[in-house]
């Protein structure tokens, strides 16, 4: 069977690659030859063909074995060609089984923090949840107490007469009046338009003894003893109260079981 092998050419200063001819060795003779006498012209025209299209420089045809040392490969260079392949081959056998363990293994772990991002996930979600629930019971309990304030605010300013929406300085006003008068006691002092500011408008009692507890009845308990006609005011030499009409110390007519009126005392005592 013809074999074909390249001779290699020593190398000219103007040649742009190395130059080498076309050996076909072990060639029987054309079996298509149509004419007798022209069987080698055309065995030879058609291997020049060929070696003008592989660029080779010539071509030598000839039925003998021709062989080219650059060409042999020994034994030894063989086996150890064999052996940097096996080498090569085992390395790369290693080397996709350890790619393939280190895969399965980062599929693995890729699964596992895909697991744990889905829980976090639904975690934070609940979480989420709850907060908007209590948010939004927190809201609706604002509202309620916010409209509980202005339903209170509304009865306030309606008992005090006033327009909770324009006079508002007069309601802050009569809230601060109506402490002060809590404070007191239940005095109205210094009431406008009352022709003593230094006395309580509803009964009476002057502020100096108020202030100074000199008198610490309150306004109701002097408006319930002058109805019994006494008029007690601190005159005692200790500052018991005393009626200004009879001179009745309150805590004696206070203990009595009649509470005798002042007149009666006065005529009693005439």
């Amino acid at each position: 069977m013809a074999r074909l092998q390249i001779l290699e050419l020593p190398e000219g200063t103007d040649d742009e690659r190395p130059p080498f001819a076309l050996v076909v060795d072990q060639c029987a003779a054309d079996r298509w030859v149509s004419r007798p006498g022209n069987g080698d012209q055309l065995m030879s025209a058609r291997w020049r063909e060929a070696a003008e299209l592989l660029g080779a420089r010539g071509v030598i045809v000839t039925a003998e074995t021709v062989e080219i040392p650059a060409n042999d490969l020994s034994a030894e260079f063989r086996e150890g060609l064999q052996a940097s392949v096996g080498d090569v081959y085992e390395a790369a056998r290693t080397s996709l089984s350890e790619s393939e363990t280190l895969g399965h293994k980062l599929l693995q772990r890729a699964e596992q923090a895909e697991e744990v991002a889905a829980h976090t996930k639904a975690l934070m979600e609940r979480r989420t949840r709850t907060l908007l629930e209590r948010a939004e019971a927190a809201e609706e309990k604002l509202a309620a107490l916010a409209e509980q304030d202005t339903e209170r605010m509304d009865q306030v300013t309606d008992a005090l007469g006033f327009d909770r929406l324009r006079d508002w300085d007069e309601i802050v006003s009569a809230i601060k009046r109506q402490r002060q008068i809590a404070a007191d006691g239940e005095h109205v002092f210094d009431e406008p338009g009352y022709e003593d500011p230094q006395r309580c408008a509803q009964c009476g009692l002057d502020l100096i003894s108020w202030a100074s507890r000199r008198d610490t009845r309150t306004c109701s308990t002097v408006r319930s003893d002058a109805e019994s006609g006494h008029d007690f005011r601190p005159l005692g030499p200790r500052g018991e109260l005393e009626c200004l009409r009879c001179r009745m110390p309150r805590i004696e007519w206070a203990t009595r079981r009649d509470t005798p009126r002042c007149d009666v005392v006065r005529q009693g005592g005439e």
